[in-house]
């Protein structure tokens, strides 16, 4: 089994930093609207399951500042603190 291109802690990481819910970023991956779609996320995020390399080309593309039209409005992009492993996200 090849290593994933993106992990589900650097996930989670990318996904705090840029400020979003479990459910926006089950949105911006392509989710359907669903009460599971949180759950999915988080399974992604804790290694449960693996993140597809279409996911993985997805969460590197918003990590290097591409925003797609839908893209939330609602986002408060958090504060970093020094020394924060979100530096690294």
């Amino acid at each position: 089994m090849t290593k994933p291109i993106i992990d589900g802690l650097t996930a989670k990481k990318l996904r705090l930093s840029l400020g979003l819910t479990l459910d926006q970023m089950g949105e911006m991956l392509g989710y359907s609207p669903s009460p599971h779609r949180k759950a999915a996320v988080h399974r992604l995020e804790t290694g449960e399951r693996e993140i597809s390399p279409i996911k993985a080309r997805l969460l590197t593309a918003y990590r290097s500042g591409y925003r797609p039209e839908d893209w939330p409005q609602d986002v408060n992009k958090p504060k970093r603190k020094r020394g924060s492993y979100l530096h690294n996200a």
